[in-house]
């Protein structure tokens, strides 16, 4: 057993504490860098081989090649042209770790030549710590994909999703026009039924022609129209909101373009109750004095 001096102790405990020192801050770095890994995965690549190199014994001969997914670092070696000495290689160590079915990294440390009289090999400690980060480096590439991939489907989902609010928001103003015209519709039907159709049911139930079963008929189809206007019907009614029954069947009389004479006729009156229900109606609809045709203004509501 070779006994050492306390000088050559203190020296080679020294040396241990700096190897130590070296590999934990290689650790720290490391660690670093694949917590915010930034740039592209070559850029990647390189700054995990040049914390290697640094963290090892002898960085001056070592040289340090990482690669990933058809990716390669630029070699980090400890001289300009890549190698030290005589440029024979002493010492090599290379670690693959396959992390999908097409994808692996490896990483392979070369040793070249030698320094001083120290042996030229790769440590176990750098084995350990060259293990660590091929492992440690092939779930940041694959977190760094599902990463990619996941901002990638965020995206096409954004855009999805207000694609989808578009059509949404064009489907509510159909649905909207859909709907008022629909109102209109039944509006103009409603209006219709009582200027055009009602009052002749109304005659047809006041005629001695019709048999006791024609007129309960007409009865029904009366109450059926009337029903279907509803309470607060539209047309003539909704819009005056006063108007008699009467008015309403010479409102329609006079929409049809039938004068006083004719009106009177039809519904067995005389013309002069006819001029007083035109007064009465142009004074409802707020025409009385304005030079408004009652003929056309009607016609103008449908």
């Amino acid at each position: 057993m070779t006994s050492c001096t306390p000088e050559e102790e203190l020296s080679a405990l020294r040396h241990l504490l700096a190897e130590r020192e070296k590999e934990l801050d290689a650790l720290y770095r490391l660690a670093a860098l694949f917590t915010r890994p930034a740039g592209d995965v070559t850029s990647l690549l390189q700054q995990t081989a040049d914390e290697l190199r640094r963290s090892m014994q002898l960085s001056e001969i070592a040289t340090v090649r990482v690669t990933a997914d058809g990716h390669d670092s630029a070699v980090s070696p400890g001289t300009a042209d890549g190698e030290a000495g005589d440029g024979t290689v002493v010492d090599r160590y290379d670690v693959t770790k396959r992390h999908s079915i097409e994808r692996e990294v490896r990483i392979e440390v070369t040793l070249a030549g030698a320094v001083d009289a120290r042996p030229a090999r790769v440590l176990d400690r750098e084995k350990r710590l060259i293990e660590s980060t091929v492992f440690l480096l092939a779930d940041v590439l694959e977190h760094r994909d599902i990463d990619q991939a996941l901002r990638e489907s965020t995206r096409i989902l954004q855009l999805q999703t207000a694609e989808l609010e578009q059509k949404n928001s064009a489907l509510r103003e159909i649905l909207s026009q859909l709907e008022t015209q629909k109102e209109e519709l039944l509006h103009d039907s409603r209006s219709y039924l009582e200027m055009f159709v009602q009052p002749y049911l109304y005659q047809l139930q006041r005629s001695s022609a019709l048999s006791e079963h024609d007129r309960f008929c007409v009865a029904q189809m009366s109450q059926a129209l009337q029903r279907m206007g509803g309470e607060g019907a539209s047309g003539i009614r909704a819009l005056a909101g006063s108007l008699s029954p009467r008015e309403v069947e010479v409102c329609g009389l006079i929409r049809n373009g039938l004068s006083t004479k004719e009106i009177s006729g039809f519904l067995g009156i005389s013309p002069a109750t006819v001029e007083r229900h035109r007064n009465t109606i142009r004074s409802k609809l707020g025409l009385t004095g304005s030079g408004t045709s009652l003929t056309g203004y009607l016609r103008s509501l449908a």
